[in-house]
């Protein structure tokens, strides 16, 4: 008899779109962990502090993005990778479960976060396919579980970046048109 514990593919479903019914929660979710960043990096030499919203209707995209702490490279899977398990504090940061970058996942084909950490010389990028996820989900004729799932929509670069260069965005790109801008 297995005694291992698996988690099924269907939490991906409960922690996406079962959880965030209105697509409104997205701007929520990822200015909260903008503004987390924002204050780690609050008083450095460098920091403006800017949160910024791009909203691209003829692209069919929406794209999120902070000049804070950005994540160093080696953490890039650890932190957005890892589901629900978030290093922030509770009652000092503003989230707090790390399931909330997930949302986008039900209302894009592509989700992308992009970062650079301050003093590297390296953005990564982890590219998320929400189209293939949101396929395969219903099938009950695919058993599989949530971190094999995960591990096969997900897939992370690297490209050079400049070392005073310190970001983090969110793009969800090939917004459906039942999601209006």
């Amino acid at each position: 008899m297995d005694s291992a514990i698996h988690f099924g593919k269907n939490i991906i479903s409960i922690l996406t779109s079962g959880m965030y019914i209105h697509p409104e929660f997205l701007f929520r979710e990822y200015i909260q962990n903008a503004a987390d960043q924002i204050d780690k990096d609050r008083g450095k030499e460098d920091s403006d502090e800017r949160i910024r919203i791009y909203l691209d209707a003829n692209n069919r995209e929406i794209r999120i993005e902070d000049n804070a702490t950005g994540i160093p490279n080696k953490d890039v899977h650890r932190i957005l990778g890892n589901i629900a398990a978030s290093e922030k504090v509770a009652g000092t940061d503003k989230g707090m479960f790390g399931i909330g970058r997930l949302g986008g996942l039900s209302y894009c084909e592509t989700l992308v976060f992009e970062t650079s950490y301050r003093g590297e010389n390296t953005a990564t990028i982890m590219t998320w396919d929400a189209k293939k996820l949101l396929d395969i989900l219903p099938k009950s004729s695919i058993q599989t579980d949530a971190a094999t799932l995960i591990s096969s929509v997900i897939s992370t670069s690297t490209c050079t970046a400049d070392t005073k260069s310190h970001y983090f965005k969110v793009i969800l790109k090939n917004i459906p048109e039942r999601f209006s801008f």
